[in-house]
């Protein structure tokens, strides 16, 4: 059997692996549509904490391979990806002089269901 021909092609599998194994490392996931802009709460990843601000920092990799620009108003991002991929960006605040990050995982499909499922 020549594994090769499979590779990458796994589909809905393989998305279902990456959202397991970032839940395991206790990494969200959020799913975006190719080519769509998506925004997102970047305050729901610190729960309820009122006095928070909050930025995105995305590396230079995961732009190139996610083709992903973003743009920040007050603990909101919309994010547009045009490349089929995945990556780790990391949300960034402080409260009361406090500095916190968390990495959040961003796949991105030419379709996204709207319950954040594959079909």
């Amino acid at each position: 059997m020549n594994l090769v021909e499979y590779k990458g092609k796994m589909g809905s599998g393989m998305i279902d692996a990456y959202k397991m194994l970032m839940a395991v490392r206790g990494t969200p996931a959020i799913t975006v549509e190719q080519d769509k802009p998506t925004t997102i709460s970047l305050s729901k990843y610190y729960g309820d904490v009122t006095a928070l601000s909050c930025m995105l920092e995305v590396s230079d990799a995961v732009k190139d391979k996610l083709g992903l620009t973003f743009t920040v108003e007050g603990n909101n991002a919309t994010i547009t990806c045009s490349k089929q991929s995945a990556g780790l960006v990391t949300v960034k605040s402080s409260v009361g002089g406090t500095s916190m990050s968390r990495e959040v995982a961003i796949i991105c499909r030419a379709k996204a269901a709207s319950n954040g499922g594959w079909l």
